[in-house]
C-alpha cells in the first residue's frame, strides 16, 4: 500500500506529513476499503478546539483512496494505521 497522510491542526498547529509505503495482510487492506468506500463527512464542530484535521491519499490494490477525517469522525482504523505509520518512521 502506498500512503501519503498530512496531519494538520493542534495546539501548536505544526503539520506532520508522512509518505512511502507499508506492507499489509489482505485482511488489514480489505478492513480499510471497507472504511475508506464510506461516506464520511468532515463537517466543522465548534466544540472541537484544537483538534487535528486528517487528509489521507491511500493507493491500495491499485486503486486511489483520497479522504479527509478529523478527531471527531475519524475511525479508529485510520487511528492505528496512522499510529503504524508514525511508528515506523521514527
Amino acid at each position: 500500500m502506498k500512503y501519503k497522510i498530512r496531519i494538520s491542526g493542534g495546539f501548536i498547529g505544526i503539520s506532520q506529513s508522512f509518505e512511502g509505503e507499508l506492507l499489509m495482510s489482505e485482511s488489514k487492506k480489505q478492513i480499510l476499503k471497507k472504511v475508506l468506500d464510506q461516506d464520511i463527512s468532515v463537517e466543522a464542530n465548534q466544540n472541537l478546539r484544537d483538534s487535528f484535521l486528517y487528509n489521507l491519499k491511500l493507493e491500495i490494490d491499485g486503486k486511489s483512496y483520497s479522504k479527509s477525517f478529523n478527531d471527531a469522525n475519524i475511525p479508529i482504523e485510520i487511528i492505528e494505521l496512522v499510529d503504524e505509520i508514525k511508528n515506523k518512521e521514527n
